[in-house]
């Protein structure tokens, strides 16, 4: 399939998208409770590069640096909702767009309660279809502490590949912690 000759903008994705298996919401002022809800748990946010949110004024400070870096298009944010109810499961962002080489870096979290039910994999499966058909970007990138088995299934599972270990580049309960790097090129992936 051919791909869109649109530029590498993150702006060509769509606020919201809706599917059976979840639905994923921009994020929007209206939107800081919810990030509040998700960022205020610390076992949500334990292998992110977030802080945990101890007030609403955290959140909003939070949601004003998103607003910045989405309006310069160096990134997106979506929370993740169930399907069927009016519910915010988990939290995903693109960023640290590398518009001459052509890729980007993804985190993405779900609520422990809501885990094992797919949410996860179902959001970048979509998100990972809709970044290779509307932008140039070649290649997503993440990456992963190396004792998170969850992360690393789920990335292996939406067809990610283990590029090598990146050592003690984490900071994770106050020691530094080694990463794996997992990627997908536009030609390995089916959309």
């Amino acid at each position: 399939m051919q791909h869109s000759n649109s530029g590498n903008t993150l702006k060509n994705l769509s606020e919201q998208y809706d599917s059976v298996s979840c639905n994923l919401i921009a994020v929007n002022e209206n939107h800081i409770p919810n990030l509040f809800q998700l960022f205020s748990k610390p076992k949500n946010i334990r292998f992110t590069d977030n802080f945990v949110h101890k007030s609403l004024a955290d959140s909003h400070d939070f949601y004003l640096k998103l607003k910045k870096l989405k309006s310069e298009g160096e990134l997106t944010a979506y929370l993740i909702a169930h399907p069927n109810k009016e519910i915010f499961c988990g939290y995903v962002q693109f960023y640290h767009a590398d518009n001459f080489h052509k890729f980007i870096s993804f985190g993405i979290f779900v609520e422990q309660k809501w885990r094992k039910f797919g949410f996860a994999n179902h959001a970048l499966e979509l998100l990972f279809t809709e970044i290779f058909r509307k932008t140039d970007f070649n290649r997503i990138e993440a990456q992963v502490y190396t004792a998170n088995k969850a992360s690393i299934r789920l990335l292996e599972k939406v067809g990610m590949k283990r590029e090598g270990m990146l050592r003690q580049n984490f900071l994770i309960d106050g020691k530094f912690r080694d990463s794996f790097l997992y990627s997908v090129l536009r030609s390995e992936y089916i959309y």
